[in-house]
């Protein structure tokens, strides 16, 4: 019985150290791409629905962009408080702003993809980056940054996004999580159809929207818009990873437990409805870790080759931390790194936890 699971505990810890090894260092330790500035015209496609507090702060920071021919189209759906009016002065101010004010129909009330819609027709462009009222622009550089990968192949490309920083534990377990999602899913693109489990900062050609008739499959779903259009538009040859530092958006980090495991149920609901690829390279991750670290406490405390099993225990936590503060050097998240061996064996219970949630079936959101 003990060497069936030291076959097991081999068997396991050689899928584990393929991930990390084979998928999760080459990028992390890879350097950002450089590209040259395109001289592409752009539209920026602005959501908001009453955050006028909020678009007001992110406005200047858009128009600020250092970028020679772009328009900001703000969709406005159906806002009830003073959005619209402070719209108007700023589209009266500034040329390049477009307003769209969405009025609810019965059809689609309150739809956020109709909204959209409506904003990508009527953009000027034909290349898109989409932004939410909520998120935050750290540089000027962002808008150059995203549309310079842009190539008469390259159409769609998705750029990075970061928690805002908060006192406490919480604060950073959620940095740590998110962290590592987006390292999982940006090196998992580059062996399987490209997706993202957070896409706020996506770009891509109109032409791709319209191709597969827009948001019409999922017009009745609130969530994930971004996510599932990558689904129908994204794969290896049109797709290319944005990994600038300036080319990064914050958006507002979850303030409770409660909303936070809602989030990671609705990702791992929105996994199931992916690629067969980035379910299957997700769940086989999370499976074998699960039992590598069980079989690891049952052969140590049996004493079964105590030593080789703790030798190499030991080797793969610390190939994982070091890849780990790669990742962090790379997302900016520096602070994880001496927490992560504490949130490493956490998030064992995580996984655990969320296990009903993988085997459930999936709904559309």
């Amino acid at each position: 019985m003990l060497t069936t699971l030291f076959y097991v505990f081999i068997g396991v810890l050689s899928i584990q150290i393929f991930y990390w090894i084979g998928i999760y260092l080459n990028f992390a330790i890879a350097k950002p791409h450089e590209n040259n500035p395109k001289r592409i015209p752009v539209s920026i496609i602005l959501y908001t629905k009453n955050q006028m507090h909020l678009l007001n702060n992110l406005l200047p920071k858009l128009l600020s962009q250092q970028y020679h021919e772009f328009e900001i189209v703000i969709v406005n759906n159906a806002s009830t408080d003073d959005t619209a009016d402070m719209c108007k002065e700023f589209a009266t101010m500034y040329p390049n702003i477009r307003l769209v004010n969405v009025v609810n129909n019965e059809a689609f009330w309150g739809s956020k993809r109709y909204a959209l819609t409506l904003g990508i027709k009527a953009s000027r462009y034909e290349y898109l980056l989409f932004i939410d009222s909520d998120s935050q622009v750290i540089s000027d550089q962002w808008l150059w940054q995203m549309s310079s990968h842009f190539t008469l192949n390259k159409t769609t490309v998705i750029g990075h996004t970061e928690f805002t920083r908060k006192k406490g534990l919480f604060n950073k377990w959620i940095r740590f999580d998110h962290t590592f999602t987006q390292l999982q899913t940006f090196a998992f693109s580059k062996f399987i159809k490209p997706y993202h489990l957070y896409a706020k900062n996506v770009a891509y050609k109109k032409e791709e929207f319209f191709n597969v008739n827009g948001f019409i499959e999922y017009m009745n779903e609130y969530q994930y818009e971004q996510e599932l259009m990558l689904k129908k538009i994204a794969h290896s040859k049109n797709t290319v990873i944005c990994d600038q530092p300036q080319a990064k958006i914050i958006v507002d980090a979850f303030e409770n437990k409660t909303d936070w495991r809602n989030h990671k149920r609705n990702q791992i609901n929105l996994l199931k409805r992916l690629s067969f690829g980035a379910n299957f390279f997700h769940s086989l991750y999370n499976i074998t870790k699960i039992i590598f670290y069980f079989v690891t406490i049952a052969l140590l405390i049996a004493l079964y080759n105590p030593i080789i099993v703790g030798s190499l225990f030991a080797a793969y936590f610390f190939i994982s931390w070091l890849i780990m503060n790669a990742a962090y050097n790379k997302f900016e998240q520096k602070d994880l790194k001496w927490i992560f061996p504490i949130f490493e064996i956490f998030s064992i219970f995580s996984i655990i936890r969320f296990i009903p949630a993988y085997l459930s079936k999936s709904k559309k959101s």
